[in-house]
């Protein structure tokens, strides 16, 4: 055996110190009091003392000494804590719960904090023989030291334990955890969290059969918790200022709630509104038409008064959008103030015009127009053909005219055709076309194709088979929408926004504390069961209990008057 808080020395001088004071407590008599009598003889026979009773009465003084200092001697090597021996010493796995529950202020700093705390203390009340290793677990695992015995290292590793936004996972912990203490001498696993994880069955039974001591240590006292558990967003295709957002609310609580939510565009407030959101509930709220977004996205949960609950962690989410990129037009022909005043409503577009005899390539712009004209070659840019003339061959064959052409047959559910009612448009007259196999019809009358899409050489383009000054197309809100339908075909904009940026958005928010269920093993090795070896590596309780078991029996004593 070892003192783990004294010395050999320290130890001698604390029980000659406690010997000396109790002998000098127990010489120190409590004296008679004086009484006046008419006359001593009357009291001298009865006071005499008898050698029988003077022999007890000492004894019962000694008696009453020796659990004196029995006492004193218990309670100082329990103050020595005495521990096992250094050459025998154990394995520990310090497995420290740093997922986003932890972060819980319901006990002060937090969960995480008093944690840390503690796991201080087992480092420096350990048996200098047992190896430890620091292990910080949320998602994944990670070994913050190496298997050792240094206290400096050790508390080195618990200064490097830092909280995570991601879901505690308990499993991958346990498993790494039982290769680190595989075929270590008593193996032990000290788990230090709120025990806000999902257990597996099987894992436990591994755990059990494995014969490894786990001591769970729990943090936590509530589930006061609200959490933005879903955000998502996407811009609108034809207005990409505008976006449209889906927000959800959780209650881990029991008692209903009234949040105040609150949508933040590039730090500038959007929206506002207030939630009823029930215990262990979720509560969704779709906003649309949003203006203002910008590059970020946030939404947040606040309390009356603008308090916040146990776990501001996860009160907020936060989304990067992304930027509306402005497009490169070039458009080519005789002039059309129908074309360019549609081309003027989208302010992301950013248009140059050439007459027909300038157009030499397409370098440097996202897609061309072709307004009346068919370049020789096939441009090296998605492309949109308006009322091509006849005789062109490329990227489709033109024919002859054909008069008063109606919208008969047309795709609805086409992307060029979204929002878009062709059915009542008036042409007066349109060109012939004729598609390969591969293009695809989007609008035809009787066997007349009137819009085609497809594909030349790796390059989208879309063709319109009459001139729209000819039609009261220009006159309708189609046509506008036609036209930025097909700009977005032929060059694809990024529009949708990615999920929130909050890292663990399918966590709980139930973070109420468990217990984990756990038995601890009867451990077949040398020193018996758990219990046991727990009293064998450190029994300063068992030597406290027995100095307080003695103190009781002295008190006894002392009532029937055993001893004095």
């Amino acid at each position: 055996m070892e003192l783990a808080r004294l010395t050999l020395g320290q130890l001698g001088l604390l029980l000659a110190g406690a010997w000396a004071v109790t002998l000098a407590l127990h010489l120190l008599r409590v004296r008679r009091k004086r009484a006046v009598v008419a006359s001593l003889q009357l009291w001298e026979q009865a006071l005499a003392p008898r050698p029988t009773a003077q022999l007890l009465s000492r004894l019962r003084q000694l008696l009453s000494l020796l659990l004196s200092l029995c006492i004193v001697t218990l309670l100082a090597l329990a103050f020595a804590d005495p521990t096992r021996s250094t050459a025998d010493g154990g394995t520990s796995v310090l497995l420290i719960d740093a997922g986003l529950s932890m972060q819980a202020t319901d006990v002060a700093p937090s969960r995480l904090g008093l944690a840390l705390r503690r796991a201080h203390q087992l480092v420096d009340s350990r048996n200098p023989a047992d190896a430890m290793i620091v292990v910080q677990m949320d998602d994944a695992p990670r070994a913050l030291c190496p298997m050792t015995r240094d206290a400096a290292e050790l508390h080195a590793a618990l200064g490097a334990v830092h909280p995570s936004r991601a879901r505690t996972r308990f499993a991958p912990a346990a498993q790494l955890a039982l290769q680190m203490l595989r075929g270590t001498l008593h193996p032990k696993l000290l788990l230090l969290s709120d025990g806000a994880f999902s257990v597996d069955a099987q894992l436990l039974q591994r755990l059990r059969a494995s014969g490894v001591v786990l001591e769970h240590v729990r943090f936590g006292k509530r589930s006061h918790n609200l959490r933005v558990s879903a955000l998502a967003a996407r811009r609108y295709p034809l207005r990409p200022d505008q976006t449209e957002v889906l927000v959800e609310a959780e209650n881990g609580g029991d008692a209903l709630e009234h949040p105040t939510l609150q949508l933040f565009g590039d730090g500038q407030l959007l929206q506002h509104d207030t939630l009823e959101v029930p215990g262990h509930a979720r509560v969704r709220r779709f906003y649309e038409n949003l203006g203002g977004v910008g590059a970020t996205l946030r939404a947040q949960l606040t309390l009356d008064g603008g308090t916040h609950d146990d776990l501001a962690a996860d009160d907020e989410a936060r989304a990067e959008l992304t930027p509306v990129a402005h497009k490169h037009v070039l458009l080519v022909g005789p002039g059309n103030r129908y074309l360019e005043a549609a081309l003027l409503l989208e302010e992301y577009l950013d248009v140059d015009q050439l007459a027909p005899a300038q157009y030499r390539s397409t370098r440097g712009y996202d897609l061309v127009i072709f307004d009346g004209v068919a370049p020789r070659e096939l441009p090296a840019a998605p492309a949109l053909y308006l009322a091509p003339p006849a005789g062109t061959t490329q990227p489709i064959s033109v024919g002859a005219e054909v008069s008063r052409p109606y919208f008969d047959q047309q795709l609805r559910a086409h992307p060029l055709l979204r929002f878009v009612a062709l059915g009542d448009v008036n042409v007066a007259h349109a060109r012939r076309l004729r598609p390969a196999r591969d293009d695809v019809v989007v609008a035809s009358s009787a066997d007349t194709p009137l819009l085609v899409t497809g594909v030349r050489e790796g390059r989208r383009f879309v063709v319109l088979g009459f001139d729209v000054r000819d039609s009261d197309l220009p006159l309708r809100v189609a046509w506008p929408l036609l036209l930025l339908n097909v700009i977005e075909a032929l060059s694809p904009s990024p529009t949708q926004l990615p999920s929130s940026t909050q890292q663990d958005l399918d966590a709980r928010a139930d973070i109420a504390p468990h217990s984990l269920p756990w038995t601890p093993p009867r451990v077949a090795h040398t020193h018996g069961s758990a219990w046991w070896t727990s009293v064998h590596e450190s029994p300063w309780w068992l030597l406290t209990g027995a100095a307080l078991l003695l103190l009781l029996v002295e008190w006894v004593s002392y009532q029937r008057r055993w001893i004095t």
